[in-house]
């Protein structure tokens, strides 16, 4: 696998993990539930180039995160659940926005 998350995954659970790195050149597409909790230390923003197809999205205790990148208003549009919580620095959506037309939940 050398690193890179399987193609199949549908789910990651991320918790507790203070240093971690998003390869951008893999796209997961079936993943659609992305909980990442007091973790991420060493990430600024996460981007969602290679997530674009996220149902339910969580983001909780992450002191250094900044902003998600989103690439285009497609990125969203499956998004049903959607969560940021106690993370301080967090102050944005870079590029359009956060396009999430079936949103029920934030």
């Amino acid at each position: 696998m050398g690193g890179r998350l399987p193609e199949s995954l549908e789910t990651l659970f991320i918790k507790n993990l203070k240093k971690m790195e998003f390869l951008t050149q893999h796209k997961h597409d079936l993943l659609e539930v992305l909980p990442i909790l007091l973790s991420c230390d060493s990430l600024t923003y996460l981007p969602f180039l290679i997530f674009p197809n996220p149902i339910h999205l969580e983001i909780e205790n992450c002191e250094n995160m900044e902003s998600l990148l989103v690439s285009g208003s497609e990125s969203f549009k499956r998004l049903s659940a959607f969560e940021i919580r106690k993370c301080p620095n967090f102050v944005s959506f870079l590029r359009e926005g956060l396009h999430a037309p079936n949103l029920t939940s934030s």
